[in-house]
């Protein structure tokens, strides 16, 4: 009796093994329409609300709103950012990609109008942004998901986010020449945002970063650090010498003796045979004389 081959101990027990094989094209067709999806839209909710510049010098027109994903991520045709009234009535929807377009980490999307692109000497990524309420909302959106509020001002009814969606906190209103501000990430507006010098386009700390995100290249390349590594290779190497077997056999010598170890590197067999056969000759000579 000949034994069942793999194929049909595996796939003839369901459909047989040509039909498995048939079978496989299809299920994995299945799979890419359901997970492809879910990989595609990863990283939307790393989006978040950054800035909000309402007016510089007292002029309206230099305002920007500033989006921004730390590790990178795409905007697809559904992605928009979404502006509320004090009392939630949604005032302007800007579509944030024509496209499905991704961005590498970190990415500062500007939103800004052509006074204050010239005002701060920055570009801005989208330029069709409407005039914001000394009182409002915006949220970031994705397939009408809201990922991420910021409310300021008399807000009378809060928009929330998925992410906090139990609070309904109010940050103030940023003054003249100042910007609503990031600080964290709580999820609670009020701990969240601050009103802080305007930083467009970069992050939130004061510095000036130009485009294309060029700040944090130093710092990424002052990671490879050469010191430690030769420190590791002296270290290895030493190791290694510690590891010598001339080195090694000679820990034998701090034996105990009582251990046998004192007796096997004083003397050798050979010499302590000689010893005592020589006594036990002398001895029986000495036997024998006294016999006769």
């Amino acid at each position: 009796m000949t034994s069942a081959s793999p194929c049909h101990r595996l796939m003839d027990v369901v459909v047989g093994c040509s039909n498995a094989w048939r079978i496989l094209p299809p299920l994995l067709t299945w799979a890419l329409l359901l997970f492809w999806p879910k990989g595609a839209q990863a990283g939307v909710e790393d989006w978040q609300l950054n800035e909000v510049h309402i007016q510089s010098e007292s002029d309206t027109q230099i305002r920007f709103v500033e989006l921004v994903n730390l590790p990178g991520g795409c905007l697809f045709p559904s992605s928009t950012l979404n502006l509320y009234s004090a009392d939630g009535t949604l005032l302007d929807l800007i579509p944030l990609a024509q496209v499905t377009t991704c961005h590498g980490a970190p990415t500062y999307l500007l939103l800004a109008t052509p006074q204050a692109s010239a005002y701060f000497g920055v570009p801005s990524d989208l330029a069709q942004l409407g005039e914001l309420p000394s009182s409002g909302q915006l949220c970031f959106a994705s397939s009408s998901t809201l990922y991420d509020c910021v409310r300021w001002g008399a807000v009378t009814t809060p928009i929330v986010d998925l992410f906090g969606d139990t609070d309904t906190t109010l940050a103030p209103e940023p003054p003249n020449n100042s910007s609503l501000s990031r600080v964290q990430t709580l999820h609670v507006v009020v701990d969240d945002w601050e009103n802080l010098q305007p930083t467009p386009r970069a992050p939130n700390d004061g510095s000036v970063w130009e485009p294309p995100d060029a700040g944090p290249v130093p710092d990424a390349a002052t990671l490879v650090d050469a010191g430690p590594i030769a420190d590791a290779a002296e270290r290895v190497d030493a190791g290694k010498a510690d590891a010598e077997p001339d080195a090694r056999n000679t820990r034998y010598l701090d034996l105990d003796a009582v251990g046998g170890g004192d007796c096997g590197c004083q003397h050798t067999g050979s010499a302590g045979g000689l010893g005592y056969g020589a006594l036990l000759i002398f001895a029986l000579a000495l036997g024998r004389r006294k016999l006769r």
